[in-house]
Protein backbone atom coordinates (compact mmCIF):
# COMPACT_ATOMS: atom_id res chain seq x y z
CA UNK A 1 0.00 0.00 0.00
CA UNK A 2 2.82 2.62 1.06
CA UNK A 3 6.28 2.51 -1.05
CA UNK A 4 7.96 3.77 2.60
CA UNK A 5 5.69 2.72 5.48
CA UNK A 6 4.83 6.31 5.75
CA UNK A 7 2.24 6.74 7.67
CA UNK A 8 0.58 9.67 5.81
CA UNK A 9 0.21 7.16 2.70
CA UNK A 10 -2.01 5.17 4.46
CA UNK A 11 -4.38 7.50 5.58
CA UNK A 12 -4.08 8.73 1.74
CA UNK A 13 -4.89 5.19 1.07
CA UNK A 14 -7.81 4.70 3.34
CA UNK A 15 -9.39 8.04 2.15
CA UNK A 16 -9.37 6.66 -1.37
CA UNK A 17 -10.88 2.60 -0.08
CA UNK A 18 -13.85 4.57 1.64
CA UNK A 19 -14.96 5.82 -1.72
CA UNK A 20 -15.69 2.00 -2.92
CA UNK A 21 -19.26 0.49 -2.99
CA UNK A 22 -17.36 -2.69 -2.41
CA UNK A 23 -15.64 -5.00 0.18
CA UNK A 24 -12.40 -3.92 0.75
CA UNK A 25 -10.44 -6.43 1.69
CA UNK A 26 -6.44 -4.86 2.59
CA UNK A 27 -3.04 -7.62 2.40
CA UNK A 28 -0.07 -5.85 3.32
CA UNK A 29 2.77 -6.09 0.93
CA UNK A 30 6.88 -6.13 1.49
CA UNK A 31 7.19 -2.75 1.87
CA UNK A 32 4.23 -1.99 4.64
CA UNK A 33 5.13 -1.51 8.01
CA UNK A 34 2.26 -2.94 10.55
CA UNK A 35 1.28 -0.29 12.78
CA UNK A 36 0.20 2.62 10.61
CA UNK A 37 -1.05 -0.51 8.21
CA UNK A 38 -3.67 -1.43 11.02
CA UNK A 39 -3.87 2.18 12.27
CA UNK A 40 -5.23 3.62 9.19
CA UNK A 41 -7.00 0.52 7.04
CA UNK A 42 -8.48 -0.63 10.72
CA UNK A 43 -11.78 -1.47 8.71
CA UNK A 44 -10.46 -3.72 5.75
CA UNK A 45 -7.27 -5.07 7.50
CA UNK A 46 -6.43 -7.87 10.11
CA UNK A 47 -5.97 -7.56 13.85
CA UNK A 48 -2.61 -8.54 13.75
CA UNK A 49 -3.56 -11.95 15.63
CA UNK A 50 -0.74 -14.24 16.62
CA UNK A 51 1.92 -11.39 15.17
CA UNK A 52 0.28 -11.86 11.37
CA UNK A 53 -2.69 -9.29 9.45
CA UNK A 54 -4.73 -12.01 8.18
CA UNK A 55 -8.27 -11.18 7.45
CA UNK A 56 -10.98 -13.59 6.28
CA UNK A 57 -14.51 -12.35 5.13
CA UNK A 58 -17.10 -13.25 1.96
CA UNK A 59 -17.86 -11.43 -1.28
CA UNK A 60 -20.46 -12.73 -3.98
CA UNK A 61 -20.70 -15.91 -1.68
CA UNK A 62 -17.01 -16.90 -2.16
CA UNK A 63 -14.49 -17.01 1.28
CA UNK A 64 -12.09 -14.33 0.86
CA UNK A 65 -9.02 -15.28 3.17
CA UNK A 66 -6.20 -12.99 2.90
CA UNK A 67 -2.35 -13.98 4.57
CA UNK A 68 0.38 -11.75 5.90
CA UNK A 69 3.55 -13.25 4.43
CA UNK A 70 5.42 -10.89 5.40
CA UNK A 71 8.82 -11.69 7.06
CA UNK A 72 10.33 -9.00 9.14
CA UNK A 73 13.58 -7.26 7.63
CA UNK A 74 13.50 -9.37 4.21
CA UNK A 75 12.13 -8.49 0.98
CA UNK A 76 10.82 -12.78 0.72
CA UNK A 77 8.00 -13.91 2.34
CA UNK A 78 7.35 -16.70 4.43
CA UNK A 79 3.85 -18.91 5.00
CA UNK A 80 4.56 -18.95 8.97
CA UNK A 81 3.20 -21.61 11.37
CA UNK A 82 1.05 -19.23 12.70
CA UNK A 83 -0.64 -18.33 9.55
CA UNK A 84 -1.16 -21.87 8.90
CA UNK A 85 -2.64 -22.54 11.53
CA UNK A 86 -4.95 -19.71 11.65
CA UNK A 87 -6.01 -20.16 8.15
CA UNK A 88 -6.69 -24.02 8.86
CA UNK A 89 -9.14 -23.58 11.41
CA UNK A 90 -11.28 -20.95 8.87
CA UNK A 91 -10.68 -23.34 6.48
CA UNK A 92 -12.13 -26.29 8.65
CA UNK A 93 -15.19 -24.26 9.71
CA UNK A 94 -16.97 -24.03 5.91
CA UNK A 95 -15.59 -26.40 4.39
CA UNK A 96 -18.52 -26.21 1.56
CA UNK A 97 -17.79 -22.72 0.67
CA UNK A 98 -15.11 -22.40 -2.23
CA UNK A 99 -12.31 -19.97 -1.02
CA UNK A 100 -9.90 -17.87 -2.54
CA UNK A 101 -6.67 -16.91 -0.99
CA UNK A 102 -4.90 -13.94 -1.19
CA UNK A 103 -1.11 -13.62 -0.17
CA UNK A 104 2.06 -11.04 -1.21
CA UNK A 105 4.37 -13.18 -2.27
CA UNK A 106 3.92 -15.67 -4.92
CA UNK A 107 3.61 -19.19 -4.04
CA UNK A 108 5.61 -20.19 -6.85
CA UNK A 109 8.44 -20.30 -8.59
CA UNK A 110 9.93 -17.06 -10.43
CA UNK A 111 13.27 -15.70 -11.77
CA UNK A 112 15.25 -14.45 -8.78
CA UNK A 113 17.07 -10.83 -9.13
CA UNK A 114 20.77 -12.94 -9.02
CA UNK A 115 19.19 -15.03 -12.41
CA UNK A 116 18.10 -18.15 -10.71
CA UNK A 117 14.73 -19.59 -10.70
CA UNK A 118 13.47 -20.42 -6.79
CA UNK A 119 10.39 -19.50 -4.50
CA UNK A 120 9.92 -16.61 -2.77
CA UNK A 121 8.11 -17.40 0.29
CA UNK A 122 9.37 -19.90 3.33
CA UNK A 123 7.48 -23.07 3.38
CA UNK A 124 5.58 -22.82 0.58
CA UNK A 125 5.06 -26.78 0.79
CA UNK A 126 3.49 -26.32 3.82
CA UNK A 127 0.88 -24.05 2.01
CA UNK A 128 1.11 -26.64 -0.83
CA UNK A 129 -0.18 -29.34 1.78
CA UNK A 130 -2.73 -27.13 3.32
CA UNK A 131 -3.90 -26.45 -0.13
CA UNK A 132 -4.69 -29.88 -1.20
CA UNK A 133 -6.28 -30.86 2.12
CA UNK A 134 -9.00 -28.44 1.88
CA UNK A 135 -10.17 -28.93 -1.88
CA UNK A 136 -12.50 -25.80 -1.26
CA UNK A 137 -9.87 -23.81 -2.34
CA UNK A 138 -10.32 -22.66 -5.62
CA UNK A 139 -7.30 -20.18 -6.61
CA UNK A 140 -4.59 -18.60 -5.33
CA UNK A 141 -3.58 -14.75 -5.94
CA UNK A 142 -1.06 -12.68 -5.42
CA UNK A 143 1.23 -9.66 -5.79
CA UNK A 144 4.74 -8.92 -5.01
CA UNK A 145 6.20 -9.51 -8.78
CA UNK A 146 4.47 -5.74 -10.53
CA UNK A 147 3.89 -8.41 -13.20
CA UNK A 148 0.92 -11.10 -14.32
CA UNK A 149 2.12 -14.48 -13.93
CA UNK A 150 0.30 -17.59 -13.74
CA UNK A 151 1.34 -21.37 -12.57
CA UNK A 152 0.19 -24.43 -11.16
CA UNK A 153 0.20 -24.67 -7.47
CA UNK A 154 -1.12 -27.73 -5.68
CA UNK A 155 -3.51 -28.25 -8.20
CA UNK A 156 -5.19 -25.24 -8.67
CA UNK A 157 -4.29 -22.03 -10.51
CA UNK A 158 -2.13 -19.14 -8.94
CA UNK A 159 -1.89 -15.82 -10.48
CA UNK A 160 0.02 -12.33 -9.69
CA UNK A 161 -1.47 -9.10 -10.36
CA UNK A 162 -0.01 -6.33 -12.13
CA UNK A 163 1.42 -3.26 -10.47
CA UNK A 164 -0.95 -0.09 -10.02
CA UNK A 165 2.28 1.96 -9.77
CA UNK A 166 4.87 0.44 -11.91
CA UNK A 167 5.44 -2.73 -13.68
CA UNK A 168 8.40 -5.30 -13.54
CA UNK A 169 10.48 -5.10 -16.25
CA UNK A 170 9.90 -8.44 -18.16
CA UNK A 171 13.39 -10.13 -18.70
CA UNK A 172 15.19 -9.77 -22.54
CA UNK A 173 12.82 -6.56 -22.64
CA UNK A 174 15.39 -3.87 -20.89
CA UNK A 175 14.75 -1.36 -23.96
CA UNK A 176 10.29 -1.34 -23.19
CA UNK A 177 9.02 1.96 -24.56
CA UNK A 178 7.22 4.03 -21.60
CA UNK A 179 3.89 2.34 -21.96
CA UNK A 180 5.24 -0.61 -20.46
CA UNK A 181 5.24 1.07 -16.77
CA UNK A 182 1.64 1.64 -17.41
CA UNK A 183 0.06 1.23 -14.32
CA UNK A 184 -2.44 -2.45 -14.70
CA UNK A 185 -4.84 -4.20 -11.85
CA UNK A 186 -6.65 -7.25 -13.14
CA UNK A 187 -10.24 -7.67 -12.75
CA UNK A 188 -11.17 -11.67 -11.76
CA UNK A 189 -15.23 -12.36 -12.34
CA UNK A 190 -16.51 -15.75 -10.89
CA UNK A 191 -19.83 -16.84 -11.88
CA UNK A 192 -20.87 -21.00 -11.70
CA UNK A 193 -17.83 -22.12 -9.93
CA UNK A 194 -15.55 -20.51 -12.08
CA UNK A 195 -13.11 -17.70 -12.53
CA UNK A 196 -12.63 -15.40 -15.36
CA UNK A 197 -10.14 -12.56 -15.73
CA UNK A 198 -9.05 -9.48 -17.53
CA UNK A 199 -6.71 -7.04 -17.08
CA UNK A 200 -7.96 -3.09 -16.70
CA UNK A 201 -6.52 0.46 -16.42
Amino acid sequence: VADRGEPAMYVQAAEQLARLPMPVFAVPGNRDWTEPFREALAPWCGTGENGFLNLAGEAGGLRLIGLDSRRPGSQQGQFSEQSQAWLEARLKAEPERAAVLFLHHPPFATKLRNGSIGHQIERVEALEDTIRRYPQVVQVMCGHLHRIYTAPVAGIVATSAPSTAYQGIVEHWHDAPDADIRPLLTLHYWHEGRFSSRLGW
